[in-house]
C-alpha cells in the first residue's frame, strides 16, 4: 500500500505529507512552471528532510520583509513572485537544492554554515550548532527572543500545563469541596478527632508504676 506515491515502508507520516502537499495542489502553475512544493514532493530525499527536520522560529524571505510560519508558505511566496534563485545547494537531501539562492554568496554561506562538519558555536538554550556567530545571533533573535516563534509558543504551552499539574498535586493546595481528596481528608480529620476524644490509655502508666514500686 502507498500514499500518493510514498511507500508504506517509508517512515514519513502520511498526515505530514498531506499537510505539505494537499490533495488537488496544482502540478503546474499558469505560466507552465512546476511549483516548488511539487518539486520537493517528487524528490523523496528532500521531502524527508523537509518533513522531519526540527521546525523552530520563522522562515524569512531573503527578498523582502515577509516571514512565514511554514516552509511551504515561503515556497508559495517564491512561486507567486517568480523569484529566480539559480544557485543550488549541492547536497542531495537539502531543500535548497531545489529552492536555490539568488546570489552565489548566499549559497556559499549556506553550505559553510549548514553543511559544515565543524560547527563549533552552540546555542545555550537549545544546543543547536552553528558555524558562524552571525547565524547563531540570528537564530537567537528569531527563535528565542521572538515571543511568537513556534519554539516559544510550545515552551509557554508546556510551562502552563506543567504549572497546572504541579498546582493540582501540591499538598498545600486546598482541595475542592466534594472532590475525592477532600472527602479523604475530612474522613482522616474525623478519625483523628474521634481518637483524641477517647479516654487516655492508662495501662502504660500502671506498668511504669509496677516496675518502679
Amino acid at each position: 500500500m502507498s500514499v500518493r506515491g510514498i511507500s508504506s515502508l517509508d517512515p514519513l507520516d502520511p498526515k505530514e505529507i498531506e499537510k505539505f502537499l494537499p490533495i488537488g495542489f496544482p502540478k503546474l502553475l499558469p505560466d507552465g512552471r512546476v511549483p516548488l512544493r511539487y518539486q520537493i514532493f517528487k524528490d523523496k530525499s528532500v521531502l524527508r528532510t523537509v518533513l522531519t527536520k526540527p521546525k523552530k522560529g520563522v522562515f524569512m524571505c531573503s527578498h523582502c520583509d515577509l516571514s512565514f510560519t511554514q516552509f511551504s508558505e515561503l515556497l508559495d511566496h517564491y512561486d507567486e513572485y517568480k523569484i529566480k534563485r539559480p544557485h543550488k545547494c549541492s547536497h542531495h537531501d537539502c531543500p535548497w537544492k531545489i529552492v536555490g539562492f539568488n546570489r552565489l554568496r548566499q549559497l556559499t554561506r549556506h553550505e559553510a554554515s549548514i553543511h559544515n562538519s565543524s560547527l563549533n558555536l552552540v546555542c545555550l538554550k537549545c544546543s543547536k550548532k552553528f558555524g558562524r556567530i552571525d547565524l547563531l545571533n540570528r537564530h537567537t533573535k528569531n527563535v528565542h527572543d521572538n515571543a511568537n516563534s513556534r519554539f516559544n509558543k510550545k515552551m509557554a504551552k508546556f510551562s502552563t500545563t506543567h504549572a497546572s499539574e504541579a498546582e493540582q498535586n501540591s499538598p498545600n493546595v486546598t482541595p475542592k469541596v466534594g472532590s475525592p481528596h477532600s472527602e479523604n481528608q475530612k474522613q482522616a480529620q474525623e478519625q483523628t478527632a474521634s481518637q483524641d476524644s477517647k479516654e487516655p490509655d492508662t495501662s502504660y502508666k500502671h506498668s511504669i508504676d509496677f516496675l518502679t514500686s
